[in-house]
Formats: C-alpha cells, structure tokens, sequence
C-alpha cells in the first residue's frame, strides 16, 4: 500500500445525486492509496472505522470461519464502496477485504463521513439501499451454508461462473475454468470436494474439459444436482 495523487469519485455509486460540491469536498479530504494484489485492504478484526471507496480495480470480501477455514462473501468493483458497519456502529472489521487487482482507493474517515451522511439525506438514502442488498445477500448465503452439502455449493458456483459460448447454439461452458481452491473458497468447501465435484460431473458425461475451459453439456441436469442434491 502507498499514498496516492488525489482522484475523482464521480464513479462512486453511494455518491449518486449527491451535490457536485459535496464530492468535491469529499475527493479533497479522503486520503488516496494503492493497493497491490493480494494486498490486504483491512483486515477482519482490524480497529478501523474509515469508510472506503474503490475508484478503481477489484476487491474481495473474504470471511475467516473459526475453523480457519476461508469463505469469499463478495466481489466489490470500482464504484462500490467498504466499511459502511463499521462506519455506523463504530465496531471492528467484520470481514476482511484483499485487493483482486491493483486497487486505488479513497479513505474518508469516520468522523467526516458520518457528518456527509447527517447534512445530504440522499447519500444517506443511497447507504441503506445498499445495506438492503447486503442483508438480501447475506440471508441467501446462509441458507446456502445451512441447508447445502459443499459438492452442490460447487455447482451452484459452476452455474454462476458459466456463460453462453460463442457459436450461438445454446450450450454453456466456463472459459478459464478456476484453481480448484478458488472454487472452493466460493463455496466453502474443500479443494478435494471441488475436485471430486467436477470429477463425478466428468465421469457421467455432463461436463468435458478441453485445454482450461469447462464444457457444461447438459446445464439442467447441474442444476437439478445443486438444487436436490440427487442424481
């Protein structure tokens, strides 16, 4: 992490409708750093109450279960933001955040931004919505934790990297297939679960691999796996 030139956050999505002035005044007094990959943001646990805009590159939400075990909770882009519940409650990091590509970021500190939210409602309005989305998908994680085995929380995580493929014909593939321990942090699961997973999968013909892409075959029969866990 270094010190950076002052940017802008005309990008920052909770600044939406916000009055050019009150921008400004934020991209003059926040504090401007880069982050390398894989460097850490903050840090769950970490005492620090700074809110964070991501101006440009990528981040990940990572949560550390007491078994040690690594949990990814979220993708954030530029023009999103972090540390909003530390903002309001003051507490400490409740996740950590890892910079998935050069990152620049634009620190405001607590006490600033809590003075922004209580003199601009339409910020402060833009946070809850936000909040809303959070605990939406805070709920579907934990119902996916609670109630799936981690091989049908590998499919639901082939179904979500999966697109369209470029002949048109309906069929479905992954591109660059990820490391079995990406896959599984998404999962929160066990590299041996994902490769076991994909492997089942490979064996009965619904998927075929071919240099690194993944060739979904039968799309359906994934998702009747993930949402029943029966063949």
């Amino acid at each position: 992490m270094h010190a950076v030139e002052s940017g802008s956050l005309g990008s920052a999505l909770v600044l939406r409708g916000a009055p050019g002035d009150v921008v400004a005044r934020l991209e003059s007094i926040a504090q401007w750093r880069e982050y390398d990959t894989g460097e850490p943001i903050f840090s769950q646990g970490e005492v620090s109450s700074e809110f964070v805009f991501l101006v440009g590159g990528s981040a990940r939400v990572l949560i550390h279960a007491a078994s040690g075990q690594e949990i990814a909770f979220a993708d954030i882009d530029s023009g999103g933001h972090m540390g909003e519940l530390s903002l309001v409650d003051g507490g400490a990091r409740s996740a950590t955040v890892v910079a998935a590509s050069v990152c620049i970021v634009a620190a405001v500190s607590h006490e600033n931004m809590l003075e922004v939210l209580r003199r601009n409602s339409v910020i402060a309005l833009n946070l809850l919505e936000d909040f809303a989305r959070i605990m939406r998908g805070s709920n579907n994680r934990v119902v996916d934790l609670s109630t799936k085995s981690g091989v049908q929380r590998v499919y639901d995580e082939l179904l979500r990297l999966a697109e369209p493929t470029p002949n048109g014909d309906g069929s479905w593939y992954i591109p660059t297939l990820p490391k079995h321990k990406e896959i599984a942090v998404w999962a929160s699961t066990t590299a041996d679960t994902v490769a076991r997973a994909i492997g089942q999968l490979t064996n009965v013909g619904i998927v075929k691999r071919r240099t690194r892409a993944l060739h979904i075959l039968d799309r359906r029969h994934i998702e009747r796996l993930a949402s029943s866990g029966e063949d």
